[in-house]
């Protein structure tokens, strides 16, 4: 490899895009391309990203607090608006990177670690009472039925489940329960080579200890989150090896009914001090190593292969849109899509998420969507007012009804005016037939 300036600048440029290339081929982010907010695991990628870069130059003073305060705030603030999982693991690490320079290093004070705290709380209590985090009562924000359900596996990083290209070769395990999917987090072949490389050059080289040693408070947090992860029935390889039912009555479990997604800092912190700690074996071996590692991940996970995803998580047919020309048809004029009934109030009329696409395509409201949380009475208030409305057999010409098979006849009977339904998509769909509309 060519020395000098140049070439110190391009491996300044290349070190870093090949390690985000890595992120980006992560396992969890590549099986989470179909969950909108999950993607956004990025903001637990650049948090942690963010403790490693300043773990490594808090002997420099401050290591550029004014700016690591402000990235802080920008992390939680979107975390905030984004998914209250990502929020706390964004916040775990922001707490461990406070804890590594107060306590460890000794290169912040109390005063900016209380400021910076403060900081960052502000950001975060106004933007998640904007996004509706407080409208929900504290008693049934808990799901006490489900805690700990979606875990994670204590072979959770190294198991394939079958994604992989070179599953006879690695690893992988039935899961002791369906669910367990949502604490699946196999790092990939690449990164897995990563890390054992790593360890040799942790060995061979003493500087590179200094990666480890100045991010000792992330990997606390890390393990910490991983336990949590495990949930109060810890399994491996798809064998239940212990169940702690005290532990199903702490509220957290209830909270974050999908506990298993808390390995995921684990997994971003164990790949990127990994890659960095390749980035220190000398200018001859880290680039052509990173290099050869992103490939292997690459050919590892086919991702060229559209029904990967399958092999963690079945498929959810219901959830394909709607195509038949016929809805276009159906849905002129009208301005609103009326389930009847909703998913609670009943017999669900149809999936929520195609429905909400039929209603964007367009450009009506919906009375459905999907929240992990709610408050009940209101909901339950919903539902009697619902059922009143279409008992009373009040119909608007300018809504499209889809019903269940069930409530087709009485809502037929019922009707004023009269309307003509039709099945599209399997789905009953119902509008006002204007032709019984009174004239003038």
């Amino acid at each position: 490899m060519p020395s000098g300036p140049a070439s110190d600048g391009r491996d300044a440029l290349l070190v870093p895009a090949l390690v985000a290339l890595m992120a980006v081929l992560s396992p969890v982010m590549v099986m989470r391309i179909g969950h909108d907010t999950l993607t956004a695991q990025w903001l637990v990628v650049a948090a942690t990203g963010l403790a490693i870069w300043r773990a490594q130059r808090l002997a420099e003073s401050d290591a550029g607090e004014p700016r690591a305060r402000l990235a802080w705030c920008v992390l939680a603030g979107v975390a905030s608006l984004t998914h209250l999982y990502l929020l706390a693991m964004v916040l775990a690490v922001f707490a461990a990177d406070r804890l590594q320079g107060l306590l460890v290093a000794r290169s912040l004070r109390w005063r900016a670690t209380v400021s910076d705290s403060a900081s960052v709380l502000a950001t975060c209590i106004p933007l998640l009472w904007l996004a509706g985090a407080f409208t929900v009562p504290r008693d049934q924000t808990l799901d006490a039925g489900n805690a700990g359900r979606w875990s994670a596996d204590l072979t959770s990083l190294v198991d394939t489940h079958g994604v992989s290209n070179l599953a006879a070769w690695l690893p992988g395990w039935r899961m002791t329960r369906p669910e367990q999917w949502e604490g699946w987090a196999y790092l990939g072949a690449g990164a897995l080579l990563a890390t054992a490389l790593a360890v040799v050059v942790l060995v061979l080289r003493r500087d590179a200890r200094r990666v480890l040693q100045r991010s000792s408070t992330l990997w606390l947090a890390a393990l910490g989150m991983f336990l949590f992860a495990l949930s109060p029935l810890v399994t491996a390889a798809g064998s239940t090896l212990a169940e702690f039912e005290s532990l199903r009555g702490i509220s957290l479990y209830s909270l974050f009914r999908s506990c298993g997604r808390f390995v995921w800092p684990l997994h971003y912190l164990l790949l990127l001090v990994s890659l960095l700690v390749l980035a220190r074996a000398g200018r001859l071996f880290a680039v052509p190593l990173l290099v050869f590692v992103c490939l292997l991940q690459v050919y590892d996970l086919r991702l060229h292969d559209s029904f990967g995803q399958r092999r963690v998580q079945a498929p959810k047919i219901e959830h394909a849109p709607w195509t038949d020309p016929r809805w276009t048809v159906l849905a002129e004029g009208r301005r609103h899509l009326e389930l009847v009934s909703g998913d609670g109030c009943g017999r669900q009329a149809a999936p929520w998420l195609p429905a909400t696409h039929l209603a964007l395509r367009h450009g009506m409201t919906v009375n459905s969507g999907y929240v992990a949380r709610m408050d009940r009475s209101r909901w339950e208030r919903y539902c009697v007012l619902q059922r009143e409305l279409l008992e009373s057999g009040a119909r608007r010409a300018d809504t499209l009804y889809l019903l269940h098979a069930e409530y087709l006849d009485a809502f037929r009977a019922a009707s004023s005016p009269a309307v003509r339904c039709e099945t599209i998509s399997g789905q009953h769909a119902c509008v006002v037939d204007v032709g019984s509309l009174p004239q003038g």
